[in-house]
């Protein structure tokens, strides 16, 4: 059970963890500063320096930055260098470079996209590039106004960056004469700083664009061939309803935020009461050992043991159950040469009526001996031969067996039925709780904390219901809990199971190979299970069962080795929505 429970516990935190809209792993690449400096020319082209500072966490043979030209009449000037103690470092232009090549860079236009791909190898440091570059006819006239609208960053770039900032120059400046937009992520700011206009965002996030939309008068850029079909007065309709728009996300994201924080604190309190009954209605009663028929555990087989105590049929399981039909006397194993003189093994088939045998034991002894080149007899060797030609038809057995030990398992009534339906019901509720506390978590709210809370509980126990025995099988789990115990003790005084199958027991319930070796020589140092007991025992140089190092080899595929202690395998003002309709674009990267 406790197992179970941590195993649970286990696999949904790490859910959690990696479909958490929370990262907690540093990017191999970010941004730590991007700045551009921007001045409008006369002529309407738009001079763009940039200083993009990188902070590399892994190897890159350097970064790239990708300008979008569409509705620009393109670009000249390009330089490129690295700020080294505040000075430029230039580097040189050329028509190719390859991996590890340094102080260089390439230029290539594809369509209306230029590529600019900065060689520099870099590794565990940071890095800043300068950029300059000069974008032609920009800007546009307008019957009544000029107007500059551009993309500083656009949708396409990748790379989380930490700060990303303007500073834009006009040919002239008359502060009541210019009006000032800015598109992108809700926290943005855009202000006039002297006469200059600034704008800056923290924590951009890949696919997020930052965009500029300013008006000043024609005169400006009285060299400007670059003529709009827009006026004054429909660029100021078209941010209204940019602003109004956002105005409403923002009214409406309040109201979604307060609903599911609502909804969140009334799920808290609705699983308080859910808890309690589920409590009361499947709590253990106080007499239910009064109802024991037997001081033993059941005798059921080594697979039906590793899959009621464990939940799965582990390797060691398939062994148990081979060295069960060699203690019943239906199989003889011993050890053969191999190839080039290794050790291998042979399973010989007595020929007998299966009387005492359940499904699950006689399909396993079929399916072992239909990989043989004869009835009676099969080697490691064949059984690996017959897994990689047969592989179909060997994972199809695998699986016909496994339902037949989970058939025979069911037979013996250890499962509460009702508690595996309520088991059910409460882990999709528990999903919607998540769920919720998820969408909470979106609109930013700390309420979230109380349905993930109360969400994970509420799936863990519907776990435990869906395995959780009845009163009979509560019992058999302590028996078989108290014979692991007396195992690890070298004792098994209280249990009436004989030496031999109480090694089976123990290994089908993966107990490390040192408490196996303890209790075997706790019974007499020259014991051995009879036909199988003293191949099992002859250990590899870790401490672990060459036996079973080779058969998991042959049968599974498995290279590993075992050890003593191994139990097998197993605006001004804020930022506006809308807009997008600026020239430029792009965004950078490692490579």
């Amino acid at each position: 059970m406790k197992k179970r429970f941590l195993l649970s516990v286990l696999i949904l935190f790490t859910a959690i963890i990696l479909f958490s809209p929370i990262s907690f792993a540093q990017d191999d690449l970010n941004i730590n500063r991007w700045l551009v400096d921007g001045t409008l020319l006369k002529s309407g082209d738009l001079k763009i320096s940039e200083d993009i500072t990188f902070n590399f966490n892994d190897d890159f043979n350097g970064v790239y930055r990708d300008i979008i030209l569409k509705g620009t009449d393109g670009v000249k000037d390009v330089s490129i260098s690295e700020m080294i103690d505040g000075k430029e470092v230039l580097y040189k232009q050329v028509k190719d470079a390859k991996k590890g090549d340094r102080d260089k860079f390439t230029s290539y236009i594809d369509g209306s996209n230029l590529e600019l791909k900065i060689f520099s190898p870099s590794k565990d440091e940071s890095k800043t590039f300068r950029l300059k570059y000069t974008l032609k006819n920009v800007a546009l006239k307008h019957s009544d106004t000029g107007e500059l609208y551009y993309k500083f960053l656009g949708k396409e770039n990748e790379t989380h960056i930490d700060y990303f900032s303007v500073n834009l120059h006009l040919p002239q400046f008359e502060k009541e004469k210019i009006k000032i937009f800015a598109h992108g992520p809700q926290e943005g700011k855009i202000y006039f700083s002297d006469e200059t206009i600034k704008s800056e965002v923290t924590d951009v996030e890949g696919g997020e664009f930052i965009e500029n939309r300013i008006l000043f008068p024609r005169e400006y850029i009285p060299l400007s061939e670059n003529i709009g079909e827009k006026n004054f007065n429909s660029i100021l309709k078209e941010e209204k309803a940019f602003a109004q728009k956002v105005e409403k996300e923002i009214e409406e994201k309040a109201k979604r935020k307060d609903l599911f924080s609502k909804i969140s604190i009334y799920l808290g309190v609705l699983a308080a009461p859910l808890f309690m009954l589920l409590f009361y209605k499947f709590r253990r009663n106080e007499d239910v050992f009064e109802k024991m028929t037997s001081p033993y555990p059941d005798d059921i087989t080594p697979a039906e043991l590793s899959l009621f105590m464990n939940k799965v049929i582990s390797p060691r399981a398939f062994l148990a159950s081979l060295f069960q039909l060699s203690y019943k006397g239906y199989i003889d194993i011993k050890e053969i040469e191999g190839d080039k003189g290794s050790k291998e093994y042979e399973f010989k088939r007595i020929q007998k009526t299966p009387k005492d045998l359940k499904a699950n034991e006689v399909f396993l002894l079929d399916w072992i001996f239909d990989s043989a080149q004869n009835d009676n007899t099969v080697t490691t060797l064949e059984l690996e031969e017959y897994r990689n030609k047969n592989s179909t038809m060997f994972y199809r057995s695998q699986t016909q067996w496994n339902k037949l030990v989970r058939e025979d398992l069911k037979s013996q009534d250890y499962y509460d039925p009702l508690a595996k339906k309520w088991g059910v019901s409460i882990i999709v509720l528990s999903l919607i709780w998540i769920v919720i506390a998820i969408i909470t978590f979106v609109f930013e709210s700390v309420y979230g904390l109380v349905p993930l809370v109360t969400g994970i509980g509420i799936l863990i126990y519907g776990i435990v219901l869906i395995y959780s025995p009845n009163e009979r099988g509560y019992i058999q789990a302590n028996l078989w809990n108290d014979f692991k115990d007396q195992i690890q003790k070298k004792s098994k005084k209280n249990i009436d199971i004989s030496d031999d199958k109480a090694l089976i027991y123990a290994i089908a319930l993966d107990l490390p190979m040192k408490n196996l070796n303890s209790f075997r020589n706790s019974v007499g140092n020259e014991y051995y299970p009879l036909g199988w007991g003293y191949l099992f025992f002859l250990t590899n140089k870790s401490g672990g069962s060459q036996f079973e190092d080779k058969f998991t080899n042959r049968f599974y595929g498995y290279a590993e080795n075992s050890s003593s202690g191994s139990s097998g395998f197993g605006g001004g003002g804020g930022f506006t929505g809308g807009g997008g309709g600026g020239a430029g674009g792009g965004g950078a990267g490692g490579f």
